[in-house]
């Protein structure tokens, strides 16, 4: 496992969104902005079952995930990451833990999107262990 500095740690532990990479079935590479938690040694990524985003990490077993500092875009993480394990988040309670982190709202479903049919939107967790890592610490 990649071991990372301290000034690492407080960028994950500042920002609010990572670009989470991944490549696609025609090898091209597909990035998209998630809310995660860094948890255990772990970014831990919350998104539906059947997401491009589950379909391509779980197909290769990788993905990098790039965080920046907020205040100085100039000093940033980039992590290559090995899919760790994915769990079923039923209730919902990692995301909403993110809706709060994030938007100060205490649930997704309810607060931010209408909670008639949950359950027709799976959602699941992507722990994803960092297996190397580049620092740019300007």
């Amino acid at each position: 496992m990649a071991e990372l500095s301290d000034d690492a740690l407080e960028i994950i532990a500042a920002a609010k969104v990572a670009t989470l990479s991944s490549l696609s079935k025609d090898q091209s590479i597909m990035s998209c902005l998630v809310w995660f938690e860094y948890q255990d040694d772990r970014f831990l990524i919350n998104t539906t079952r059947g997401s491009a985003k589950q379909l391509t990490i779980s197909r290769s077993g990788k993905a990098t995930v790039l965080v920046s500092d907020p205040q100085n875009h100039d000093r940033y993480v980039c992590l290559r990451c090995e899919l760790e394990r994915i769990t079923v988040d039923t209730d919902c309670q990692q995301l909403d833990r993110l809706t709060f982190k994030n938007m100060g709202l205490q649930r997704w479903y309810g607060d931010v999107e209408e909670a008639d049919h949950p359950e027709q939107h799976a959602r699941i967790t992507m722990a994803l262990k960092p297996v190397r890592v580049f620092e740019a610490l300007l």
